[in-house]
């Protein structure tokens, strides 16, 4: 069930359509209910979760919180490093309180804090970054584009570790320039007994681009089809791994 008030209810200072919105679920087969609700201002943006789940407490069926989440995303800009480094969003929460509460795990309480930040650099790049902390281990990823156009740099990265046994580190990184015509990467996997690693570089040409310089250089396919070289090509790529 969604719920909205239009848009400038509240006046001029509520910016967005709607200007307050609202969302409610009710899950009864997994006993979760959930509000998520948010508010546009034109000084700041801020979004809000708050989930609850009916677990058995001392013998006993209550509704407790299972998610709070708040985020701003917008409407930030405190200095970190000025003038290179901004941070322009953050954010963050606690998840899986209702099972932490009732006792529903095995062997470490599964309670979760999210950690969000948006940052700023040079004025060009901006970037997301999320953290997800558990007693069993975290997860931090990032994502950092140029805010001119997305499709220009699309930088990936993210560590994964679980430091209880079996311990496990991944670490990873991926690059994407020009629209995937330059990529770039690497994956590094370390356990107990295992160790994995890939980096990999790549210049890849769609079919549309080589079309074109298929056809300014018509002579020189016409050349290798005089000696009996059949070529089908859909993707031009020229790799290099380790």
């Amino acid at each position: 069930m969604s719920l909205a008030l239009p848009k400038d209810v509240l006046g001029s200072l509520v910016s967005n359509a709607p200007g307050i919105y609202a969302s409610v679920t009710i899950n009864t087969i997994d006993n979760v209910y959930e509000l998520n609700a948010g508010l546009n201002i034109k000084i700041i943006e801020c979004e809000g979760i708050l989930a609850f789940k009916e677990v058995n407490v001392k013998n006993k069926d209550v509704i407790v919180p299972d998610k709070i989440e708040f985020y701003i995303r917008d409407g930030l800009k405190i200095p970190i490093a000025p003038p290179a480094l901004f941070m322009t969003g953050l954010g963050g929460g606690i998840n899986e309180l209702a099972d932490t509460i009732g006792g529903e795990f095995d062997k470490l309480p599964p309670i979760t804090i999210l950690l969000f930040t948006r940052l700023e650099a040079i004025g060009t790049l901006v970037g997301d970054f999320n953290a997800r902390i558990s007693l069993e281990g975290l997860s931090l990823k990032g994502d950092m584009k140029l805010k001119v156009s997305d499709s220009l740099l699309d930088l990936k990265a993210g560590i994964n570790a679980r430091w209880i046994e079996p311990w496990e580190l991944n670490l990873y990184g991926n690059v994407s320039i020009i629209d995937g015509l330059i990529k770039g990467g690497i994956t590094i996997n370390i356990a107990d007994d295992y160790f994995y690693g890939y980096i990999f570089a790549s210049i890849c040409i769609p079919d549309s681009k080589f079309r074109l310089w298929a056809v300014k250089n018509l002579q020189v396919l016409r050349r290798l089809y005089l000696m009996n070289l059949s070529v089908q090509i859909s993707r031009l790529s020229v790799s290099v791994s380790v």
